[in-house]
């Protein structure tokens, strides 16, 4: 038997759609050009889950939860992301990047999986799978119906029993996690053999998640 079919392989689940940050394509090519270094096999796990309902049903739960003024500023912030990403990109040329050629060539990506249950089924094999790095673990202020999909995927929820798990440089994104999410959280991530966070307020969230 060869070397290579002796390699343990790691999947690991990042952000990897991108049009315009460098950082998306080269955090994930760093990590999968230092593991091969040390005689693992690796590829990306690559998911598009869209949301859990629809921006009408988000909306009206935007506004029964946290009133009509959260729901104006809602508005407000998207317009501003709009209009802050177009002076942006106007100068920009994102066919000239190349993006999706990138991942092609360098990060040995899987099949695009739609929704958590056909990852589940149809689970790219691996010994270890790792979550990050990036923020993974930013649940944007979504509530649970909306985001859990994605969440649970990027909390390795698909990856066998017998897989490893670890996170690398995971980041929440914030210095607190949102209420609604602490015990999909705290059941999720006794599961992992190993936990890295990007920031310290990161290894608080999970120190206090126990």
């Amino acid at each position: 038997m060869s070397d290579r079919n002796n390699r343990k392989k790691i999947g690991i689940i990042t952000y990897w759609i991108t049009r315009s940050n460098y950082g998306t394509i080269l955090q994930n090519y760093a990590l999968q050009t230092f593991l091969r270094s040390l005689g693992f096999e690796t590829f990306l796990i690559r998911t598009d889950i869209p949301l859990g309902c629809s921006r009408k049903d988000y909306y009206k739960s935007l506004l029964q939860k946290n009133g009509f003024f959260s729901l104006i500023g809602y508005f407000k912030s998207r317009l501003l992301c709009k209009i802050a990403w177009k002076i942006l990109s106007e100068n920009k040329n994102d066919e000239k990047r190349k993006f999706p050629d990138s991942v092609d060539k360098y990060l040995n990506p899987t099949k695009i999986f739609r929704s958590l249950s056909e990852l589940e089924s149809d689970c790219p094999m691996a010994d270890i799978y790792i979550a990050g790095s990036d923020q993974v673990w930013n649940t944007y202020g979504e509530n649970y119906a909306t985001i859990s999909e994605q969440i649970k995927a990027y909390l390795l929820c698909f990856a066998p029993d017998s897989a490893r798990k670890i996170s690398c440089a995971a980041s929440f994104g914030k210095n607190s996690l949102d209420l609604e999410f602490e015990s999909l959280f705290k059941q999720e991530l006794s599961e992992f053999d190993f936990i890295s966070c990007r920031e310290k307020s990161g290894v608080e969230i999970c120190r206090k998640l126990g």
